[in-house]
């Protein structure tokens, strides 16, 4: 335990453990849009990975209802070419 406690501690633990639960965040909503569109393209990733806390909060909250279009442009993504 005496590891942990000193890991706690160091001024970095919020900052680290903050971009850990990012990451875990990015990572949900890549498998629920798997899920309901297939594939994620490289942009979306990209956009996920750039996105800051407060659009990760709002993608998590509507990636199971919004349309696509909708999730690119939450993520400042224009309309998908095709």
């Amino acid at each position: 335990m005496g590891n942990i406690d000193f890991m706690k501690e160091s001024p970095l633990y919020p900052i680290l453990t903050k971009e850990a639960r990012a990451d875990e965040r990015r990572e949900a909503i890549r498998e629920v849009l798997e899920g309901r569109f297939g594939p994620v393209s490289d942009e979306i990733i990209q956009a996920l990975k750039a996105a800051d806390e407060a659009t990760l909060k709002t993608v998590t909250a509507l990636a199971g209802v919004d349309t696509l279009e909708q999730i690119r442009a939450r993520l400042g993504l224009s309309a998908a070419q095709g």
